[in-house]
């Protein structure tokens, strides 16, 4: 079960941190105020597949990759990275967002002080309109 999810630059979001989550969650709010990209920036550390995001984009719409990817960042701007970093009850983990790159790197909390991480970075080609995968670890 998730227990904490941080939100850095993920579209309206600049900055958010949500705690103390349960077997069942509510956001209430008005429009706008960023209740469906929390849900997407958990559908996104949930999955760790950089096609999760192109399905958010075909939902509004939107069909360029290039364009899809520019939507995720906050108010437009690819200057500014998204990171989503969450903990399960066992474990922790962190997505990073690009204009090039999508990096999920999930952890398990046992290994953070043997310097055990494992990383997938999925990079888009825009030329080529494609996805690589390159994963790292030890």
């Amino acid at each position: 079960m998730l227990t904490k999810l941080t939100i850095n630059g993920y579209r309206g979001i600049q900055n958010l941190e949500l705690n103390d989550f349960g077997r069942v969650n509510v956001f209430v709010g008005k429009n706008g105020v960023g209740k469906t990209s929390v849900l997407e920036a958990i559908a996104l550390v949930a999955s760790g597949s950089p096609e999760e995001h192109k399905r958010f984009g075909y939902y509004r719409g939107i069909t360029d990759p290039q364009e899809i990817l520019r939507t995720l960042f906050f108010q437009g701007s690819i200057d500014w990275p998204i990171t989503l970093t969450f903990e399960l009850e066992h474990h922790k983990g962190s997505l990073g967002v690009t204009e090039s790159e999508i990096t999920h790197a999930p952890r398990d909390p046992a290994d953070v002080g043997d310097g055990n991480n494992i990383s997938v970075t999925h990079r888009y080609d825009i030329e080529d309109n494609n996805w690589t995968i390159e994963s790292s670890g030890n």
